[in-house]
């Protein structure tokens, strides 16, 4: 590959880096919550269908509980980026 042809990619990995979780940090993890992060996640994947990716899907979000009181999000989601026909599968995880 050259630069050129990167761009697309290091464009897409930057726009999916920013995909913020941060303000679900130190709350009670519930339905609702799960719902709102695959809301966030849908809204900025939208922003880049049609430029970058063709189509997106949101597998799960789940809480892994790591002792009694904390834990971390994991969003496991996959996209079809343009100039491609595979699925990339992206796991996304906040402390």
């Amino acid at each position: 590959y050259t630069p050129r042809t990167l761009f697309p990619y290091t464009t897409l990995f930057r726009s999916i880096k920013s995909i913020d979780m941060s303000k679900y940090k130190g709350k009670l993890f519930t339905p609702y919550t799960s719902m709102q992060i695959k809301d966030d996640i849908t809204k900025s994947l939208n922003r880049l269908k049609g430029k970058l990716i063709k189509k997106y899907h949101v597998n799960k979000v789940i809480f892994k509980k790591t002792d009694e009181s904390s834990g971390y999000i994991i969003a496991d989601y996959s996209i079809v980026p343009y100039g491609t026909i595979e699925d990339i599968n992206i796991i996304m995880g906040a402390v």
